[in-house]
């Protein structure tokens, strides 16, 4: 998941870029291009726990995303969760925007699964 965290692109198809712009004791500030909208993120990582991607300064889509990584039954899973908003939308640029983001993310959750997968030789679905 640290390949992720440093380079999302082969994770999540609508990040087109993904630059590191600062180093933390525990995680990382980048700037991404998320289905052409620029973010910039915080990424806090718990080793061998989740890590935490925190939309913060600039960028139209606020929140945060997790990826918990959990064992059960002597096997790896992870999850993934999500908190985000936009701001000043009506009620029907809200429900474009959510249908929008539903499947968007349910995409880059297939394609970081697939990713994952390919980089451990385990192609099961």
């Amino acid at each position: 998941m640290l390949l992720k965290v440093y380079d999302a692109r082969p994770f999540v198809p609508p990040i087109t870029r993904c630059d590191v712009t600062e180093e933390l004791e525990n995680g990382i500030v980048r700037e991404i291009i998320f289905d052409n909208m620029p973010l910039k993120e915080r990424i806090i990582l718990y080793p061998k726990e989740k890590i935490e991607f925190i939309r913060v300064g600039f960028g139209e889509e606020m929140g945060t995303i997790w990826n918990v990584i959990f064992e059960q039954r002597g096997e790896l899973f992870m999850q993934f969760l999500f908190e985000l908003e936009i701001a000043n939308l009506t009620q029907q640029e809200l429900n474009e925007y959510k249908e929008r983001r539903a499947t968007g993310y349910l995409r880059a959750v297939q394609a970081t699964i697939d990713h994952l997968r390919e980089l451990t030789g385990k192609n099961r679905h």
